[in-house]
């Protein structure tokens, strides 16, 4: 007798368009170095002093470094757009439509005649933006889901939570029981949202200072700490005339032989300097200077419990297993969760209870993390 065919909990049929696979190339893409486009900058600015005597014995340097690390970084912007494009243009769009069918101890995307199938344990993160929903198994394994595909924003996010409700219960069965003991840790109940089985949970919106506490606190030891962008300037400033004054002005009157080693020489050092003494400083502190519509600014709430952790806000939400969880670090300021693909979420300490709450809820933390 054949066994009985599963039914799906749920079912979506959709295209995918090149609108869909672009926005998932520029989920996924690495900022742009600052500290690089500076020294290109500076090469090209000297360079071009060299090469015209007359703007290198005037001081002019520098507003030509300036335009050319304008230049140079909308550049950068555009080729990595174009880039981007070219890419989505090059991706061709399924033939037929997606299937994606949830069941209660797997997913499943069927694209013609290929089905990817994917364990609710095997999935290390499910977030949604306004128009997509994401199941992430690895950076170059994500399931798209549109919103055409659910037909309403509100049936989007129930998706997620779907998803959400199926992971924690497919690692509670396989976790485990009970969890492990950890350093210092407290009751369920002395927790944000406590009571035995209850996600704890903080709130919380994050600032500028929130975020050169933790700059600072991921910086390789012996590396220079954050510093504000005026000081950041300024530093740079100074430096920049100091090293390029210089052999600017021993060379202004020389010969023109004189001029090109002074301007080699001094592109030379000013590279360096400006890579690794001043453009490290201003990359670290614009990290810093977020504007107030930033997303990183909305308010928020991380939730844990044994599957995982979650982050929400008003339109956006993140669920990331933790076996997708790198470390749980804990500064006197906040409680740093770092994924494997090296994203960083933070909650402060200040709003926590007391510093004891703080450290309870990273320890808690740390308890759900070994015992998945």
């Amino acid at each position: 007798m054949p066994e009985p065919v599963p039914t799906p909990l749920r079912r979506y049929v959709f295209t995918l368009t090149k609108a869909d696979h672009e926005a998932l190339l520029k989920r996924f893409e690495r900022s742009i170095s600052v500290s690089l486009v500076l020294a290109a900058a500076v090469c090209v600015g000297l360079a071009w002093g060299a090469m015209d005597p007359g703007w290198f014995g005037e001081l002019a340097l520098l507003p030509v470094i300036a335009l050319a690390a304008v230049v140079l970084y909308g550049a950068a912007l555009a080729w990595r757009a174009v880039a981007r494009r070219r890419r989505a243009a090059r991706w061709t769009p399924p033939a037929e439509p997606i299937e994606v069918s949830a069941f209660l101890d797997r997913v499943e995307a069927r694209e013609g005649a290929r089905t990817r199938v994917y364990a609710w344990g095997d999935i290390a993160g499910v977030s949604s933006d306004e128009g997509r929903a994401y199941l992430v198994k690895s950076h170059d394994d994500v399931v798209t889901l549109p919103l055409q595909a659910f037909g309403s924003r509100k049936a989007l996010r129930d998706f997620v939570l779907f998803c959400d409700e199926r992971m924690r219960a497919t690692d509670a069965a396989e976790g485990p029981q009970p969890a492990p003991e950890a350093p210092a840790q407290v009751s369920a109940a002395a927790l944000p949202g406590g009571g035995a089985g209850a996600r704890e949970a903080v709130e919380f919106t994050l600032t500028g200072e929130d975020a050169r506490h933790v700059e600072a606190a991921l910086r390789p030891a012996g590396s220079s700490a954050p510093v504000r962008l005026p000081v950041a300037a300024l530093i740079m400033g100074i430096a920049g005339g100091v090293i390029f004054g210089g052999p600017v002005w021993l060379a202004a009157s020389g010969p023109a032989d004189t001029r090109l080693f002074a301007g080699a020489l001094a592109a030379w050092l000013g590279a360096i300097l400006l890579t690794f003494l001043g453009a490290r400083r201003i990359e670290s502190a614009r990290a810093a200077q977020w504007p107030a519509d930033d997303p990183r600014r909305m308010p928020r709430r991380i939730e844990i419990d044994e599957a995982g952790f979650v982050s929400r806000g008003a339109d956006f939400e993140t669920r990331i297993a933790w076996a997708g969880v790198e470390s749980i670090r804990e500064t006197e300021q906040h409680v740093l969760f770092i994924t494997r693909w090296k994203e960083v979420y933070a909650a402060p300490k200040r709003c926590f209870s007391d510093a004891e709450a703080g450290r309870a809820f990273a320890n808690r933390a740390r308890a759900y993390k070994m015992a998945s």
